[in-house]
């Protein structure tokens, strides 16, 4: 069972699950965290995120979050981890 840190947080109107993984996630890992999400009670979309080693956050959000979250301040947003989400 992995475990990712999680902030849970509301961008602009949006409800967002930001978990931070270790890089890129594939279509089916994006629908299984949002699946773990929603059976832990949490409310929102799940934006798989990822440090790609150059001092950048890189992200997998829908069309409509992706200027949302490119404005976004990440440094904020990583010191709001308030938990961890367990998906098996």
């Amino acid at each position: 069972m992995a475990t990712f840190d999680v902030a849970h947080i509301n961008e602009q109107g949006f409800n967002l699950v930001i978990a931070f993984v270790n890089g890129p996630v594939s279509d089916d890992m994006q629908l299984r965290l949002q699946r773990c999400a929603k059976a832990a009670g949490l409310v929102g979309t799940v934006v798989p995120a990822w440090n790609d080693g150059l001092g950048t956050w890189q992200y997998r959000a829908p069309l409509d979050m992706l200027v949302v979250l490119g404005m976004a301040d990440w440094d904020k947003i990583v010191a709001s981890i308030n938990g961890q989400l367990s998906c098996g």
